[in-house]
């Protein structure tokens, strides 16, 4: 992947508002051996990422600061390897084209959380593949997080994978976390999915004893189990 750096002088220009226009890179921003690259990294809501460590060609690295800046010394003038790793967060490496001395490296990285945001949004929409590509990405960041099961226990469903979503589900029930939500979805599946009565209305009584709901009530009477 291959970003494109920002010139020092077009992001000054967006933050003051002067008389004076700068029209073009002077000679000496372009010819140059090595110099100092600066950079901001940035998550996918525009917000500064810190203690992100960066790195150049996989040398030694520096990390960025509570604003997200960083500042990598003697970078040489031509292309380069830059990578951006943070916990939680997807791990990024892209190729740039260092040529002017007075260029700004800006980088975006995406978290966890967000990788879950967008899964959300995308089953919302009914976009499975897009769902499936989001929770695949979050996963290889956090494999056993449980909000992450629940969220592919609920594409498996809406794909009809029945058994497979029960099985997530059960896994989140094995390590105590059986939320009313948890368990109204295994209701879901092994009504609408399923065909078992029996189980689902098995499942609303145990949601009925941590959460009253008038429709849930409705709905365990009209299975009359």
């Amino acid at each position: 992947m291959r970003v494109r750096i920002l010139p020092v002088f077009v992001a000054l220009s967006l933050l003051a508002a002067c008389a004076t226009t700068k029209t073009g890179p002077r000679a000496d921003e372009l010819s140059f051996e090595s110099s100092t690259l600066f950079g901001m990294i940035y998550d996918m809501d525009g917000q500064p990422c810190p203690g992100v460590a960066v790195s150049v060609d996989g040398g030694a690295g520096v990390v960025t600061d509570i604003r997200g800046r960083f500042v990598l010394q003697g970078v040489a003038r031509g292309d380069h390897a830059i990578a951006a790793e943070k916990e939680g967060y997807e791990k990024l490496s892209v190729r740039v084209s260092f040529l002017n001395k007075s260029d700004i490296l800006h980088l975006q990285l995406t978290s966890f959380k967000q990788l879950l945001d967008l899964a959300e949004k995308a089953l919302g929409e009914k976009r499975w593949g897009d769902a499936a590509g989001f929770l695949a990405r979050a996963q290889a960041l956090k494999p056993d997080d449980i909000v992450l099961c629940y969220m592919n226990a609920i594409l498996d469903f809406k794909r009809g994978r029945f058994d497979a979503a029960v099985d997530r589900l059960g896994t989140i029930e094995a390590r105590g976390a059986a939320e009313p939500a948890v368990l109204l979805l295994m209701a879901d599946i092994y009504e609408k999915g399923l065909g078992d009565a029996r189980k689902a209305s098995e499942y609303l009584r145990r949601y009925l004893d941590l959460r009253e709901d008038e429709g849930v009530r409705k709905r365990l009477d009209s299975l009359g189990k």
